[in-house]
């Protein structure tokens, strides 16, 4: 049985560890790197400030439904009201608007919160692919786009006008709901929501995998980086399926409290796996070479999956492209013996002495004749 409190700890674990993700790229990207924050940084950072901000609702909500039953002992314990979460049906009209208004609020980010975690992860695939790829990439983009859109739709005008959300109607229609169209949430939206969700999720994080089949050198490295962001993703998508079905038995009236509890921390958990997902976007598996090409105005030889592919399209194309995401870095490193000549002629140390030559089986060393001369002057 997941209590109250319980569900809240839980969710302030869940966003702690979304702080240590989101605080390991930023340290990799700004101190490791020393590189600017890119795009997909500043939309995680974004997820990241949602889901706060939804776990603080959900505090919030959970401190005002603890201290209603403190106040009203006797008010039943195991079964929810009027099938909404919480003991609503006993609050006053103000704190039933302010509940419903919460409860709207958090699904309306959460929509924004992963809609933003799965385009880092697209800008990520779309720094590091070659550009060949890219139509594919864009076409995800539009699918992932056009399902966030549909949600934020659905949620903003499945009760229209907006204030027959939190405000009781007269409305014959919303009869059946108590006079709240929150109700109506129930059911058909969810699970309306969940297709979207669960189809846009799966395609993102199978991305990778489909296109590594393209690239022609691939290590391990990118095979798990693939394989974790596949998990992840499949996580997310159980997530949210546990979360659905607890609020399809709310729908026929068999969810208690506890159950509820749980289903907000499914959703939670449904949140922070993709947010871990679009995290993992900056990591880099290094791995060296100690032979390669050689250096370049005294730079390292680095290639990347990008680098390669694009040194192939160039050859085929005669075109150059500029690709700056790197999911694995080659280091070629080389050394040079350098052997100091002593310009006396005279041998200093074992191998830096001077140049000799043998002659008539006897070694000669070589001197300049304009030393020479110098010396007999003096």
């Amino acid at each position: 049985m997941v209590l109250a409190v319980d569900g809240t700890i839980g969710l302030w674990i869940f966003q702690l560890a979304n702080t240590i993700f989101l605080g390991g790229r930023l340290w990799l990207r700004l101190k490791g790197r020393r590189e600017r924050l890119r795009v997909s940084e500043y939309l995680l950072i974004f997820s990241y400030i949602t889901i706060l901000g939804s776990v603080i609702a959900m505090t919030w909500q959970t401190a005002v439904e603890m201290e209603f039953r403190r106040q009203n002992p006797m008010f039943p314990k195991n079964v929810d009201v009027a099938q909404v979460p919480g003991p609503m049906g006993g609050y006053q009209d103000q704190q039933r608007k302010q509940f419903l208004q919460t409860f709207w609020s958090t699904t309306l980010t959460n929509h924004f919160t992963v809609f933003s975690a799965k385009i880092a992860l697209l800008v990520f695939f779309i720094e590091t692919f070659p550009t060949r790829m890219r139509p594919v990439l864009y076409t995800v983009t539009a699918i992932v786009f056009a399902c966030f859109l549909a949600n934020i739709f659905e949620t903003i005008f499945w009760c229209w006008p907006l204030s027959s959300m939190w405000e009781k109607s007269s409305n014959p229609k919303f009869a059946a709901y108590d006079g709240y169209c929150a109700q109506r949430l129930i059911g058909n939206y969810s699970q309306i929501q969940f297709a979207a969700h669960a189809a846009s999720t799966l395609l993102v994080v199978i991305v990778p995998i489909i296109l590594l089949r393209w690239v022609h050198s691939v290590g391990a490295s990118e095979v798990i980086f693939a394989l974790t962001v596949l998990g992840f993703g499949i996580v997310s998508v159980t997530a949210a399926a546990i979360a659905l079905y607890t609020i399809l038995k709310m729908d026929v009236m068999e969810l208690n409290a506890a159950d509820r509890h749980g289903t907000v921390l499914a959703n939670m958990a449904d949140l922070s796996t993709i947010f871990w997902a679009g995290c993992l976007g900056v990591m880099r598996f290094r791995r060296r070479n100690k032979t390669g090409l050689p250096h370049v105005h005294g730079q390292k030889g680095v290639e990347t999956i990008s680098e390669i592919e694009m040194q192939e399209d160039e050859s085929r194309r005669g075109s150059s492209t500029n690709l700056n995401g790197l999911v694995i870095e080659v280091e070629r490193s080389y050394s040079v013996k350098v052997e100091i000549v002593d310009a006396w002629g005279q041998e200093r140390t074992g191998s830096s002495g001077g140049l000799s030559n043998v002659v008539n089986g006897r070694q000669e060393q070589w001197r300049d004749p304009a030393i020479d001369a110098n010396m007999r002057r003096w």
